[in-house]
C-alpha cells in the first residue's frame, strides 16, 4: 500500500486534499474504498468547491493527485452517541 495511505481502512471517512494537474488544491470528504494500481477509490463524497463530486456514486482519481488525508474519525468520535443514548433519545420523543 502507498505510504499516505497506511493509516486509514476500507469505509473509513476522511478529508482528501487533491491537486489536479494545473489546478488549485481542492479538499474534499469522502469514504475511502480501496486502491487498484495506482488509482483511488472513493465513495460518498462532499465537497465545497466542487459541487459535481457530490452527484458521483464512487470517484476514481490517480493516487498522484492525493497530497494529503486526515482521518475524521477523532473529530466524530467526540460527539458520538453511545447505543443507549440513542434509545433515551427516542423514548423521550
Amino acid at each position: 500500500m502507498v505510504p499516505l495511505f497506511n493509516s486509514i481502512n476500507k469505509g473509513q471517512r476522511c478529508a482528501f486534499y487533491m491537486i489536479r494537474p494545473g489546478e488549485e488544491i481542492i479538499m474534499f470528504i469522502a469514504n475511502f474504498i480501496d486502491i487498484i494500481n495506482t488509482t483511488l477509490r472513493v465513495n460518498k463524497v462532499e465537497c465545497e468547491k466542487n459541487t459535481s463530486f457530490h452527484n458521483c456514486g464512487m470517484m476514481t482519481m490517480p493516487l498522484d493527485w492525493i497530497s494529503e488525508i486526515k482521518t475524521l474519525d477523532n473529530n466524530a468520535l467526540e460527539n458520538t452517541l453511545l447505543p443507549s443514548e440513542i434509545m433515551i433519545e427516542i423514548i423521550q420523543s
